[in-house]
């Protein structure tokens, strides 16, 4: 039978994750950037401080996921440089790539995602230390992005798994083409992973859960017991079009055709 398939497709900024290594605006290369771990991208000047004047650095960074369809996800969450200061963001591995942009003042980049697996960052500034906020610099968050959707079922294996995606199929433990296996109750928690929103859209016409019930919250609800609940959804009553920062979906199920499909993508 035809089935369903929920894409998740997040170019977003949201929810909290662990954060390692942070990565500081300096010459050189980081070439180590995955999909399981968000880093912090600031100025030279780290998370509270100022960057200095007469700077002229030039930072790669890159993924270190192997197949082609890995390419890296930027957020500026906070952008604030002097006049004169410019940051500009090349798309590829030095400065010979195409010129995303070139960012001053408080002209964010805010997000976006590269063609290939780097990006080159050229920071410059002039002799002049800035006042007014304007020395702050800017916060961002790199992790790798996976172009090519994976597959994510709701199956035994997965129960009570958390997923840290921008881009995945979503099905019941039929896949994409069989039913439901029998009855069950399994709990699946999405997260973007990247500080954006989530925007959930179910095909209608396919989602079909027989006798059974989906409940979908707006958090995590294994870390979050009072995280608020959006609703309870069957074949009769189907969810609508759902935004939310995580959610956990708990679902239980006799012998259903299917969970229809899932259009997943940032709000």
């Amino acid at each position: 039978m035809n089935k369903k398939s929920l894409l998740i497709v997040l170019f977003l900024s949201f929810f909290t994750i662990m954060y390692a290594q942070d990565i500081m605006m300096r010459t050189g290369m980081v070439d180590n950037i995955d999909e399981t771990v968000t880093r912090h991208f600031y100025d030279g000047g780290g998370l509270n401080g100022e960057y200095a004047p007469n700077m002229h650095d030039t930072l790669i960074l890159c993924s270190n996921l192997g197949p082609t369809s890995y390419v890296l996800y930027v957020n500026f969450e906070e952008f604030a440089v002097g006049y004169h200061d410019t940051l500009f963001i090349y798309d590829g591995n030095s400065t010979d790539a195409p010129l995303i942009g070139a960012y001053t003042l408080v002209s964010t980049p805010g997000n976006f995602t590269s063609t290939g697996k780097c990006l080159t960052f050229v920071f410059a500034t002039d002799n002049v230390q800035d006042i007014g906020g304007l020395s702050d610099g800017w916060k961002a968050s790199v992790i790798s992005y996976n172009l090519q959707a994976e597959n994510i079922l709701m199956s035994a294996g997965n129960d009570y798994v958390t997923f840290y995606t921008c881009n995945a199929n979503f099905y019941d433990d039929g896949g994409p083409t069989g039913n439901i296996s029998g009855p069950q109750t399994r709990r699946v928690v999405f997260n973007s992973g990247i500080g954006e929103h989530l925007r959930l859209e179910f095909n209608q016409s396919t989602f079909n859960i027989g006798s059974g019930n989906m409940e979908i919250y707006d958090g995590d609800l294994v870390a979050n017991p009072l995280a608020r609940k959006i609703g309870t959804f069957n074949s009769t009553n189907k969810p609508p079009v759902l935004c939310f920062d995580c959610f956990i979906d708990h679902f239980s199920s006799y012998f259903c055709a299917g969970m229809g499909s899932y259009n997943f993508m940032c709000a």
